[in-house]
């Protein structure tokens, strides 16, 4: 039985900064950190937004502060920062990797 739920982040309204691309929202990825709270990895503009929350349903917010994106669209030019996946090692060490779209 499935429950479709309406997500309040990320929008492309919340998630535009000064190098975004016109590219909406896609490829959300959500991992429990050993902290207890869910984080969700999404492109927006072709940027890497991420949000937190207490549980995988929301309501979320961007996990930064300063409500910028974790990678920002000029941090390496020529390539689109998408489709991040988050893992979580056994001693606690987390890694992010993210497709680029480069060479298309």
């Amino acid at each position: 039985n499935w429950e479709v739920k309406r997500l309040n982040w990320p929008t492309k309204e919340a998630c535009t900064s000064p190098t975004s691309t016109n590219s909406r929202v896609w490829a959300p990825s959500v991992v429990k950190a050993p902290n207890g709270n869910y984080y969700m990895y999404v492109s927006v503009g072709s940027e890497v937004w991420v949000g937190v929350s207490e549980t995988p349903a929301g309501p979320w917010k961007n996990a930064k502060e300063d409500n910028t994106p974790l990678i920002p669209g000029d941090s390496l030019p020529g390539y689109h920062m998408i489709d991040a996946e988050c893992f979580i090692d056994t001693d606690g060490q987390a890694y992010l990797y993210w497709g680029s779209g480069w060479n298309w």
